[in-house]
């Protein structure tokens, strides 16, 4: 456990934070040059602007969802409520922020953005850089201590610490995280390595991440809200999958009826 990887005098740097950033810079650079692939070097200066947005927007809804999540807390402390360096984000609150941000940038922005890129597009080009940003996320989880997993005994379970340097052998939540979000990753890049039609792989990203994530939110130990006997985690991750596996539906029922069913496959418009 090194919840802190260095001090700047007597200011600590997270180790969290740190892997955090990176994993936003690792998403961002694979979304901008994946994009640039298919779109032309043209499209690069769009790309960023339009993953910034999303990054924003994540940040925002993640600290908004964190904030929610323990809002007895943040209650009698609002002055805290927007204080993101002392950490506390929602992947789930920030994965809806940046959607939304996302698809407001591609709106607002009909005039520069290449002419090939529909939303599904863009949704597309996210979906892999997310998984690839939540794998660092898991790590700097790992590192703090944070998210930690239940009492547990079996092949799953390993001697880990929870958020206040307690070890005990518990579910291997964390890297189990980092395993998950590395094999969808994995499995989105093969997904558009067979040409899947506009908007599938944002789907599969919904099913599979937010399927795992509804998983491990089961054996997770760490304190949090609930609605009714279920963490709120696990209901909203549980959402977010069906949401996800209706959308393939969906995509797979248009490719079958034709051109007449919606768009082109060009298009890329939902």
């Amino acid at each position: 456990m090194h919840p802190v990887l260095f001090r700047l005098g007597r200011t600590p740097i997270y180790t969290y934070s740190v892997l955090l950033d990176l994993g936003l810079l690792c998403g961002l650079a694979w979304a901008w040059w994946h994009g640039c692939r298919r779109f032309g070097r043209e499209a690069g200066g769009w790309l960023v602007d339009a993953f910034l947005a999303a990054v924003v927007g994540g940040l925002l809804g993640g600290r908004a969802g964190h904030v929610a999540l323990h809002w007895d807390y943040y209650r009698d402390h609002a002055s805290e409520a927007l204080a993101v360096w002392q950490g506390g984000l929602s992947f789930l609150g920030g994965a809806l922020g940046g959607l939304l941000a996302l698809a407001a940038f591609w709106s607002l922005s009909r005039g520069r953005r290449p002419g090939r890129a529909g939303l599904w597009d863009a949704l597309d080009l996210a979906a892999p850089a997310v998984a690839l940003g939540a794998a660092f996320g898991w790590a700097g989880c790992l590192a703090s201590g944070a998210a930690y997993g239940a009492p547990g005994e079996g092949p799953l379970s390993l001697p880990l610490p929870d958020l206040y340097g307690l070890r005990a052998v518990r579910w291997a939540v964390q890297p189990l995280g980092i395993a998950w979000s590395l094999a969808v990753f994995g499995a989105l890049l093969l997904l558009e390595r067979r040409g899947a039609r506009p908007g599938v792989v944002f789907a599969a990203f919904l099913a599979l991440y937010l399927g795992g994530w509804a998983l491990l939110e089961q054996v997770r130990g760490d304190e949090t809200a609930f609605i009714g006997t279920r963490r709120a985690g696990e209901v909203l991750a549980s959402l977010g999958a069906l949401a996800g596996a209706l959308l393939l539906v969906a995509r797979w029922l248009q490719a079958r009826g034709g051109p007449s069913s919606g768009p082109a496959e060009g298009a890329g418009t939902p």
